[in-house]
Protein backbone atom coordinates (compact mmCIF):
# COMPACT_ATOMS: atom_id res chain seq x y z
CA UNK A 1 0.00 0.00 0.00
CA UNK A 2 1.55 3.57 -0.94
CA UNK A 3 0.29 6.39 1.04
CA UNK A 4 2.00 9.84 2.09
CA UNK A 5 3.55 10.09 5.53
CA UNK A 6 3.20 13.67 7.09
CA UNK A 7 6.25 13.80 9.32
CA UNK A 8 9.50 14.85 10.81
CA UNK A 9 12.84 13.73 9.41
CA UNK A 10 15.87 13.75 12.22
CA UNK A 11 19.46 12.15 11.86
CA UNK A 12 19.87 10.97 15.27
CA UNK A 13 23.25 9.14 14.66
CA UNK A 14 25.84 8.78 11.84
CA UNK A 15 24.02 7.70 8.93
CA UNK A 16 20.40 6.52 10.98
CA UNK A 17 17.63 8.32 10.93
CA UNK A 18 14.22 8.60 12.53
CA UNK A 19 10.90 10.08 11.59
CA UNK A 20 8.42 11.33 13.73
CA UNK A 21 5.02 11.46 12.98
CA UNK A 22 2.92 14.77 13.39
CA UNK A 23 0.16 15.18 14.70
CA UNK A 24 -3.31 16.81 13.49
CA UNK A 25 -1.63 20.43 13.84
CA UNK A 26 1.83 19.17 12.49
CA UNK A 27 3.44 20.05 15.75
CA UNK A 28 5.68 17.52 17.41
CA UNK A 29 4.88 16.10 20.93
CA UNK A 30 6.69 15.93 24.27
CA UNK A 31 6.13 12.70 24.79
CA UNK A 32 7.16 10.01 22.13
CA UNK A 33 6.87 6.39 21.94
CA UNK A 34 9.89 4.67 20.04
CA UNK A 35 8.85 2.31 17.49
CA UNK A 36 11.20 -0.65 17.09
CA UNK A 37 10.25 -3.41 14.24
CA UNK A 38 11.21 -6.78 14.27
CA UNK A 39 14.00 -9.09 11.57
CA UNK A 40 12.97 -7.21 7.43
CA UNK A 41 11.23 -4.44 9.11
CA UNK A 42 12.24 -0.62 8.97
CA UNK A 43 10.20 2.72 8.96
CA UNK A 44 6.19 1.50 8.18
CA UNK A 45 6.72 -1.91 6.93
CA UNK A 46 4.53 -2.74 10.19
CA UNK A 47 0.81 -2.52 9.45
CA UNK A 48 -0.44 -1.14 12.44
CA UNK A 49 1.92 1.58 13.10
CA UNK A 50 0.30 4.83 11.16
CA UNK A 51 -3.43 3.59 13.15
CA UNK A 52 -1.14 3.76 16.67
CA UNK A 53 0.43 7.58 15.58
CA UNK A 54 -3.38 8.76 15.26
CA UNK A 55 -4.86 7.52 18.48
CA UNK A 56 -1.16 8.20 20.47
CA UNK A 57 -1.94 11.72 19.05
CA UNK A 58 -5.45 12.35 20.51
CA UNK A 59 -3.54 11.47 24.19
CA UNK A 60 -0.84 13.68 23.43
CA UNK A 61 1.58 11.30 22.71
CA UNK A 62 3.96 11.04 19.39
CA UNK A 63 5.33 8.21 17.60
CA UNK A 64 9.03 7.63 16.46
CA UNK A 65 9.95 4.93 13.98
CA UNK A 66 13.95 4.35 13.77
CA UNK A 67 16.08 2.91 11.38
CA UNK A 68 18.89 0.99 12.92
CA UNK A 69 21.58 -0.53 10.85
CA UNK A 70 19.72 -3.94 11.72
CA UNK A 71 16.78 -2.33 10.03
CA UNK A 72 15.16 -4.47 6.59
CA UNK A 73 18.31 -6.84 5.98
CA UNK A 74 20.92 -5.68 8.16
CA UNK A 75 19.84 -8.02 11.04
CA UNK A 76 22.20 -10.66 9.41
CA UNK A 77 25.13 -9.62 10.29
CA UNK A 78 23.84 -7.38 13.56
CA UNK A 79 23.82 -8.04 16.87
CA UNK A 80 21.62 -6.82 20.40
CA UNK A 81 25.05 -5.31 21.52
CA UNK A 82 25.08 -2.70 18.52
CA UNK A 83 21.33 -2.74 18.34
CA UNK A 84 21.18 -1.29 21.99
CA UNK A 85 24.06 1.27 21.27
CA UNK A 86 21.91 2.82 18.40
CA UNK A 87 19.15 3.12 20.45
CA UNK A 88 21.00 4.24 23.29
CA UNK A 89 21.96 6.93 20.64
CA UNK A 90 18.29 7.73 19.35
CA UNK A 91 17.17 8.38 23.24
CA UNK A 92 20.08 10.81 24.02
CA UNK A 93 19.00 12.58 20.71
CA UNK A 94 15.91 13.00 21.42
CA UNK A 95 16.30 13.74 25.00
CA UNK A 96 18.84 16.86 23.89
CA UNK A 97 17.60 20.26 22.41
CA UNK A 98 18.42 19.39 19.63
CA UNK A 99 16.15 16.35 19.39
CA UNK A 100 13.31 18.32 20.49
CA UNK A 101 14.02 17.68 24.32
CA UNK A 102 11.04 15.14 24.90
CA UNK A 103 10.03 15.09 28.48
CA UNK A 104 8.67 11.24 28.49
CA UNK A 105 9.93 8.50 26.03
CA UNK A 106 8.67 4.95 26.04
CA UNK A 107 10.63 2.26 23.88
CA UNK A 108 8.21 -0.01 21.99
CA UNK A 109 9.64 -2.89 20.71
CA UNK A 110 7.83 -5.58 17.79
CA UNK A 111 8.66 -8.94 17.04
CA UNK A 112 12.57 -9.13 17.59
CA UNK A 113 12.12 -5.53 18.21
CA UNK A 114 11.29 -6.72 21.69
CA UNK A 115 14.45 -8.64 22.08
CA UNK A 116 16.19 -5.35 21.38
CA UNK A 117 14.31 -3.55 23.98
CA UNK A 118 14.73 -6.07 26.48
CA UNK A 119 18.26 -6.06 25.92
CA UNK A 120 18.14 -2.27 26.37
CA UNK A 121 16.89 -2.58 29.58
CA UNK A 122 18.68 -5.22 30.90
CA UNK A 123 21.79 -6.64 29.59
CA UNK A 124 25.35 -6.08 28.95
CA UNK A 125 27.29 -8.57 27.46
CA UNK A 126 30.76 -8.95 27.78
CA UNK A 127 31.74 -7.45 24.43
CA UNK A 128 29.40 -4.90 25.01
CA UNK A 129 31.25 -1.21 26.31
CA UNK A 130 27.47 0.12 25.96
CA UNK A 131 27.70 0.75 30.05
CA UNK A 132 24.24 -0.77 31.05
CA UNK A 133 23.98 1.74 34.27
CA UNK A 134 24.42 4.56 32.06
CA UNK A 135 22.19 4.15 29.26
CA UNK A 136 19.55 6.58 29.54
CA UNK A 137 16.58 5.82 31.86
CA UNK A 138 13.27 5.77 29.85
CA UNK A 139 9.54 5.79 31.43
CA UNK A 140 8.14 2.79 30.36
CA UNK A 141 8.77 -0.22 27.51
CA UNK A 142 6.28 -2.15 25.64
CA UNK A 143 6.74 -5.97 24.29
CA UNK A 144 4.73 -6.39 21.34
CA UNK A 145 4.33 -10.27 19.65
CA UNK A 146 7.09 -10.87 21.38
CA UNK A 147 8.08 -14.58 20.50
CA UNK A 148 11.06 -17.14 19.99
CA UNK A 149 13.09 -17.35 17.12
CA UNK A 150 14.53 -20.91 17.70
CA UNK A 151 10.86 -21.98 18.20
CA UNK A 152 9.60 -20.24 14.77
CA UNK A 153 12.37 -21.15 12.59
CA UNK A 154 11.54 -25.06 13.95
CA UNK A 155 7.70 -24.53 13.63
CA UNK A 156 8.15 -23.87 9.87
CA UNK A 157 11.53 -25.81 9.09
CA UNK A 158 10.83 -29.14 11.10
CA UNK A 159 13.30 -30.23 14.22
CA UNK A 160 15.48 -31.50 11.74
CA UNK A 161 16.73 -28.78 9.98
CA UNK A 162 16.84 -26.90 12.75
CA UNK A 163 19.05 -29.17 14.18
CA UNK A 164 21.36 -29.06 11.66
CA UNK A 165 21.58 -25.95 10.66
CA UNK A 166 22.58 -24.85 14.42
CA UNK A 167 24.79 -27.41 14.50
CA UNK A 168 26.66 -26.19 11.08
CA UNK A 169 26.79 -22.72 12.68
CA UNK A 170 28.09 -23.51 15.94
CA UNK A 171 30.94 -25.44 14.55
CA UNK A 172 31.98 -22.18 11.84
CA UNK A 173 31.69 -20.09 15.54
CA UNK A 174 34.04 -22.43 17.20
CA UNK A 175 36.44 -22.25 14.48
CA UNK A 176 36.70 -18.59 14.71
CA UNK A 177 34.08 -17.64 11.71
CA UNK A 178 31.68 -15.97 13.10
CA UNK A 179 31.67 -13.15 11.19
CA UNK A 180 31.41 -15.14 8.17
CA UNK A 181 27.92 -15.25 6.33
CA UNK A 182 26.51 -18.77 6.12
CA UNK A 183 25.96 -20.44 3.03
CA UNK A 184 22.57 -18.97 0.96
CA UNK A 185 20.49 -21.81 1.77
CA UNK A 186 20.53 -20.81 5.23
CA UNK A 187 18.64 -17.57 4.22
CA UNK A 188 16.24 -19.12 2.38
CA UNK A 189 15.05 -20.83 4.81
CA UNK A 190 15.31 -17.82 7.00
CA UNK A 191 13.54 -14.62 5.41
CA UNK A 192 15.96 -14.91 2.41
CA UNK A 193 18.22 -12.54 4.47
CA UNK A 194 22.62 -13.36 4.84
CA UNK A 195 23.15 -14.31 8.08
CA UNK A 196 26.42 -14.60 9.70
CA UNK A 197 27.35 -17.67 12.18
CA UNK A 198 27.44 -15.43 15.05
CA UNK A 199 23.81 -14.06 14.92
CA UNK A 200 22.54 -17.89 13.35
CA UNK A 201 23.48 -19.31 17.30
CA UNK A 202 22.25 -16.04 18.61
CA UNK A 203 19.16 -16.13 17.01
CA UNK A 204 18.20 -20.33 17.24
CA UNK A 205 20.46 -21.84 20.09
CA UNK A 206 18.63 -22.33 23.85
CA UNK A 207 19.67 -19.44 25.77
CA UNK A 208 21.47 -17.80 23.13
CA UNK A 209 21.83 -14.46 22.58
CA UNK A 210 18.41 -13.44 21.29
CA UNK A 211 16.59 -16.66 23.48
CA UNK A 212 14.29 -14.40 25.58
CA UNK A 213 10.85 -15.41 24.93
CA UNK A 214 10.95 -19.19 23.88
CA UNK A 215 8.87 -21.41 26.06
CA UNK A 216 10.85 -23.51 27.79
CA UNK A 217 12.57 -21.53 29.72
CA UNK A 218 12.81 -21.36 33.36
CA UNK A 219 11.99 -19.30 36.46
CA UNK A 220 15.69 -18.63 37.10
CA UNK A 221 15.84 -17.40 33.10
CA UNK A 222 13.22 -15.29 33.35
CA UNK A 223 14.57 -13.25 36.45
CA UNK A 224 17.58 -12.66 34.60
CA UNK A 225 15.38 -10.70 32.36
CA UNK A 226 11.97 -9.79 33.26
CA UNK A 227 13.18 -9.44 36.46
CA UNK A 228 16.12 -7.05 35.64
CA UNK A 229 13.47 -4.28 34.30
CA UNK A 230 13.03 -1.48 35.99
CA UNK A 231 10.64 0.53 33.87
CA UNK A 232 6.97 -0.16 33.84
CA UNK A 233 6.38 -2.80 31.18
CA UNK A 234 3.09 -3.75 28.85
CA UNK A 235 3.75 -6.84 27.38
CA UNK A 236 0.93 -7.44 24.61
CA UNK A 237 1.11 -11.33 23.12
CA UNK A 238 -0.82 -12.14 19.64
CA UNK A 239 -3.15 -14.62 20.10
CA UNK A 240 -3.02 -16.07 16.36
CA UNK A 241 0.59 -15.20 16.29
CA UNK A 242 1.77 -17.28 13.25
CA UNK A 243 4.97 -17.46 14.54
CA UNK A 244 4.11 -19.64 17.71
CA UNK A 245 3.81 -23.47 17.74
CA UNK A 246 -0.01 -24.03 18.57
CA UNK A 247 1.38 -25.87 21.79
CA UNK A 248 2.59 -22.81 23.44
CA UNK A 249 -0.14 -21.77 26.19
CA UNK A 250 0.34 -18.07 25.77
CA UNK A 251 -1.58 -16.74 28.86
CA UNK A 252 0.46 -19.12 30.83
CA UNK A 253 3.72 -18.06 29.15
CA UNK A 254 2.51 -14.33 30.20
CA UNK A 255 1.42 -15.18 33.82
CA UNK A 256 5.16 -16.86 34.20
CA UNK A 257 7.17 -13.47 32.95
CA UNK A 258 4.62 -10.99 34.70
CA UNK A 259 5.82 -13.65 37.91
CA UNK A 260 9.56 -12.83 37.14
CA UNK A 261 8.73 -8.34 37.12
CA UNK A 262 8.71 -6.65 40.00
CA UNK A 263 4.76 -5.99 40.31
CA UNK A 264 4.53 -2.18 40.78
CA UNK A 265 6.40 -2.11 37.32
CA UNK A 266 3.88 -4.79 35.75
CA UNK A 267 0.92 -3.00 33.10
CA UNK A 268 -2.97 -4.26 34.12
CA UNK A 269 -3.05 -3.45 30.39
CA UNK A 270 -0.95 -6.28 29.57
CA UNK A 271 -2.45 -10.00 28.00
CA UNK A 272 -3.12 -11.84 24.81
CA UNK A 273 -4.86 -9.82 22.04
CA UNK A 274 -7.60 -12.78 20.74
CA UNK A 275 -7.27 -12.75 17.12
CA UNK A 276 -4.13 -10.41 16.64
CA UNK A 277 -1.38 -12.13 14.24
CA UNK A 278 2.29 -11.49 14.26
CA UNK A 279 2.13 -8.22 13.03
CA UNK A 280 -1.75 -7.33 13.91
CA UNK A 281 -2.03 -7.27 10.40
CA UNK A 282 -5.29 -7.69 7.95
CA UNK A 283 -5.55 -11.36 8.56
CA UNK A 284 -6.62 -10.46 11.74
CA UNK A 285 -9.50 -10.83 13.48
CA UNK A 286 -12.11 -8.00 13.62
CA UNK A 287 -10.82 -5.43 16.25
CA UNK A 288 -7.61 -7.16 17.22
CA UNK A 289 -5.90 -3.65 15.97
CA UNK A 290 -8.42 -1.83 17.83
CA UNK A 291 -7.52 -3.99 20.47
CA UNK A 292 -3.87 -3.52 20.72
CA UNK A 293 -3.68 0.50 20.37
CA UNK A 294 -6.52 0.78 22.95
CA UNK A 295 -4.22 -1.37 25.26
CA UNK A 296 -1.16 0.89 24.37
CA UNK A 297 -3.33 4.61 24.97
CA UNK A 298 -3.99 2.95 28.23
CA UNK A 299 -0.97 1.98 29.41
CA UNK A 300 0.61 5.80 28.39
CA UNK A 301 -2.01 7.74 29.85
CA UNK A 302 -3.56 5.55 32.95
CA UNK A 303 0.07 4.13 33.96
CA UNK A 304 2.94 6.20 32.45
CA UNK A 305 1.74 9.27 32.86
CA UNK A 306 0.73 8.82 36.38
CA UNK A 307 4.45 8.85 37.14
Amino acid sequence: MSYPINARVHKYYSNLIAIEHYNIFEVAHDKIVIFLGGLGDGITTVPYVRHLAVELDKHGWGLVEILTTSSYTGWGTGSLVRDALEITKAIRYFKSKTGGSKAKIVVMGHSTGTQQTMYYLTQQYSTDTNDLEKRPQIDGAILQAPCSDREAYELLNGRHVYEEYLKFAKEWVHRGNGNEVLPQRFAETFFNTSVNANRWVSLMDVRGGDDYFSSDLNANDHRTTFGKVRSKLLVVFSGNDQFVPGTVDKDMLVRQWQSATVPELWSAHSGVVKGATHEVGQESEPGAREELISRVCAFLTNEVDGQ
